[in-house]
């Protein structure tokens, strides 16, 4: 839950993770939103000690792995410490030594969210804790002989069906680890 958190997004509302998480999630929960968006540290940092010097509320920060990658050092993060209560990362997995670089910058641990436009949310993790992903609820997950994630969601036109993906996992437990993708589409940048 938002609990009333101001929601501030690095992503715009045209991509389909930046609407959900930094505009209608924020409407669903009656959470404050800014209307821009953030686009760089900078103003990231301006906003935040704006945002401190007005009220002790905490905020939330929806950002991808480019912009939590490239955070420079020579902002005084430790001035608006403490007024994230959480980070959102989404679009591509973001690589460990950035999620500890943006939470020993920013103070809070990354949550990042792995999904796609066409099956909706699929898990979640936070590196700092567990590098393995957990699928959301009424998400079902499993691997064929080729590593090739499969999945049930309630969130395609046939929820009972199993639907590939082009990513390899490795299931273990009730989490998987990605390896990789099975088709030749390579993400930069998220």
């Amino acid at each position: 839950p938002l609990d009333a958190r101001l929601v501030l997004s690095q992503v715009s509302h045209q991509h389909i993770y930046g609407l959900l998480f930094g505009i209608l999630r924020p409407l669903c929960e009656r959470a404050p939103f800014a209307a821009d968006a953030c686009r760089y540290p900078e103003t990231l940092h301006a906003w935040l000690s704006r945002w401190q010097a007005q009220t002790r509320r905490e905020a939330v920060l929806i950002s991808a792995p480019p912009t939590l990658e490239r955070l420079p050092e020579t902002l005084d993060w430790p001035a608006v410490g403490g007024i994230l209560s959480g980070i959102h990362s989404s679009g591509a997995p973001l690589a460990f030594d950035a999620a500890a670089h943006a939470e020993r910058l920013l103070g809070c641990a990354v949550r990042e969210v792995y999904g796609s436009s066409e099956t909706g949310g699929i898990a979640w993790r936070v590196q700092q804790r567990d590098t393995r992903w957990t699928p959301l609820p009424g998400v079902d997950v499993r691997a064929d002989d080729d590593q090739q994630l499969w999945l049930r969601t309630p969130w395609l036109p046939e929820p009972a069906a199993w639907t590939a993906q082009a990513d390899r996992v490795v299931i273990e437990a009730q989490c998987f680890q990605l390896l990789g993708r099975t088709d030749r589409i390579a993400k930069v940048g998220g």
